[in-house]
């Protein structure tokens, strides 16, 4: 079966009938003090087929950072947001909430808590952005994401991409509303990923944007997830001051480990890191280790 994620049938009707959002709340946690917005990436679900349409949001209703070890662990409500078109909420989430300014509305109509603190991958990454500088948010954490679509607009591989310029072009490149704004993005990259190279150099420029950049070649989080609880959770002043400190060196994710983490906690959590990870390995290759020692 023939399937479109820009304008195809199944899509343009799931986004007109469908929130593509969900909303939990934690009422109970007395020093939980955020509402914190999570994006979905154009990797909500890969590849482009519809039986993978059908079975990651029809059937499972998707959404990223839904797993509790990689969320901000003192959120008093946290939002969970996708865009199904996967092109970068040109178009926003559903037929109501269409367009990047209406997003921003939504979160600040269910905003009640002290801060605000919004997280995205790629795509994800470059909505919260845009929203958490509209908002003022208290900070954005943004893998990979992009703060410039200018590139993606020449290729003109993406549809929606080049049929949304002018009703979104102030959005294409991000530099006059960064030029504007203070609000704190703390952004992690892989130095070495071609397809981050123009975000690099536009978020050198901003004082407001502290890069964390590492040295691997993927585009995504250039970690391994264990540590995502421990980075939205650390103190942004703590976190600028790591930035600082690092002044634009290529980090290894081993260093980074060991500057995030005290002593004792660093060997509880590298230890259960490969506890876990020790289980997906082979049996077979286990018993060829052991017998090399």
């Amino acid at each position: 079966m023939s399937f479109n994620h820009h304008d195809g049938d199944e899509v343009v009707h799931y986004y007109g009938h469908h929130d593509n959002y969900k909303i939990i709340e934690n009422p109970h946690c007395a020093e939980c003090n955020a509402t914190v917005v999570y994006f979905s990436s154009n990797g909500i679900y890969f590849p482009n087929t519809y039986e993978e349409f059908h079975s990651t949001i029809k059937n499972k209703d998707r959404y990223e950072w839904s797993k509790f070890e990689n969320q901000f662990p003192f959120a008093k409500k946290m939002i969970f947001l996708r865009d199904i078109h996967k092109q970068w909420y040109l178009k926003g989430i559903n037929k109501e909430i269409n367009s990047f300014e209406k997003i921003a509305e939504f979160i600040k109509k269910h905003h009640a808590s002290e801060k605000l603190i919004l997280v995205g991958t790629s795509s994800g990454g470059f909505v919260a952005t845009i929203v958490g500088m509209l908002l003022k948010a208290d900070a954005v954490f943004s893998f990979a994401g992009q703060f410039t679509l200018e590139n993606y607009l020449r290729e003109g591989k993406d549809k929606l991409v080049v049929d949304l310029y002018d009703q979104n072009k102030i959005y294409y490149n991000l530099e006059p509303l960064l030029n504007k704004s203070s609000t704190d993005i703390f952004y992690f990259v892989c130095k070495h990923s071609k397809i981050d190279q123009d975000d690099i150099s536009i978020a050198s420029k901003y004082q407001n944007i502290h890069t964390f950049c590492f040295d691997c070649d993927i585009h995504g989080v250039p970690f391994h997830s264990t540590l995502l609880k421990k980075i939205l959770s650390t103190k942004k002043e703590n976190l600028i001051v790591l930035s600082k400190k690092n002044n634009g060196q290529l980090l290894k994710p081993s260093l980074f480990w060991k500057q995030l983490f005290n002593r004792n906690e660093y060997i509880i959590t590298y230890s259960l890191f490969v506890m876990k990870n020790l289980k997906k390995i082979p049996r077979y290759v286990l018993k060829k280790i052991k017998g090399h020692q």
